[in-house]
Parts: structure tokens; sequence; C-alpha cells
């Protein structure tokens, strides 16, 4: 129920378009990821408590140069600790243009990579804060609920990996068990 709500939340701010005030446009600095926040059981299995997920990775954009990979989850930007989608968008918005070291977790293996970011041009604009006359609404729909299939296919993938590793854990304890019984055996029968 809970990630229903989010769900419904996440896609009825997607569906909001963006406008400002009118001025100016501004550029601000690009990644280029679709980033998704940690569930608490993926923070439990990757052993982290801060870190976005890297749903995504644009094609031809700075992430994809520095061989950032979907599945990847960004931990520290210039080694501030990124501790939610928005505060890694602050952080890289500010910087357009700029070089920046991330930090990233992939296959439970810490790793570091620079990157150069991008510029985006955000147009400013006048207009109503919602508008319920969204033409592209299905395909934003389209879009939303692949992303989070994708979230969900990530999931399974990182559960997968942590089962086998235990599974993998538990055999190898087995072995080491009845090596321990077998000379225990041995000493108690001479």
């Amino acid at each position: 129920m809970v990630k229903i709500t989010k769900i419904a939340i996440i896609a009825v701010i997607l569906f909001l378009p963006v406008y400002g005030e009118a001025g100016k446009d501004s550029t601000v600095g690009w990644l280029g990821v679709v980033i998704e926040e940690l569930s608490p059981a993926m923070q439990a299995a990757l052993g982290v408590d801060y870190g976005v997920l890297i749903a995504e990775v644009v094609e031809n954009s700075p992430a994809a140069a520095a061989g950032l990979q979907m599945g990847d989850v960004i931990m520290t930007l210039d080694r501030v600790k990124v501790n939610g989608t928005e505060e890694l968008q602050d952080l890289v918005k500010g910087r357009p243009g700029q070089e920046v070291e991330i930090g990233y977790l992939r296959r439970q293996k810490q790793k570091t990579v620079l990157v150069r970011l991008g510029r985006r041009i955000i147009k400013k604009q006048r207009g109503p804060t919602f508008s319920p006359d969204l033409p592209d609404l299905p395909r934003r729909l389209e879009r939303t609920l692949k992303k989070t299939l994708r979230r969900f296919q990530l999931d399974h993938d990182i559960y997968q990996e942590t089962v086998d590793s235990l599974r993998q854990q538990i055999l190898e304890l087995q072995r080491q068990l009845q090596e321990l019984q077998q000379r225990l055996q041995k000493r108690s029968n001479p």
C-alpha cells in the first residue's frame, strides 16, 4: 500500500509541467542519469545507509562517458555524502561544466570516477502550476511505469546476488563444519 501511494505521488509530480517566473534562461549542470531513492531493503542488502540508485544512464551523457552504469549507487559527489535524489540534483545543478569526483558502489565495491558535468539550459516561462490537459500524459505514465519496473528488476537482481552470495557462504560453512566433525571423530576414535 505504501509503495502504491509513493508511486501515485511520484506520478502526479511527474505530470506537473515545469513552469517558472518570466526572465532569463538559466544554465544548470547535467549528469545524465535517472536516479531513485534506495529502498530500506536495498540499503540493508548493500550495507549502506545513504546514496541513490542509478536506474538509467542517458546515452551520450557525461555519466555514460565516465562509465557509470544502471545499478550503480552514487554515494558521494566531491566527497559530500548524497542522502537522496534531491540532494544529488541540487549538487549537480549548481556545477555546470565542472569536473566532479563521484564515489559510487558497484557490486559491493566502492569506486570513484571523475566526471565533467554537462550544461543544460532551463527555459523560464510563465504559466499555471498545474495543467489538467496534458497531451503527453500516457507517454509520461508509460515512462514512469517502465522506470518503476526497472527499479523492481534492479531490486530483484540485487536481492538475487545477495541470496547467491549467502548460499555460497552457507555451503562453505557446511563444508567446514563437516571437516571439523570428521576431525573430531578421528580424535575421539583413535
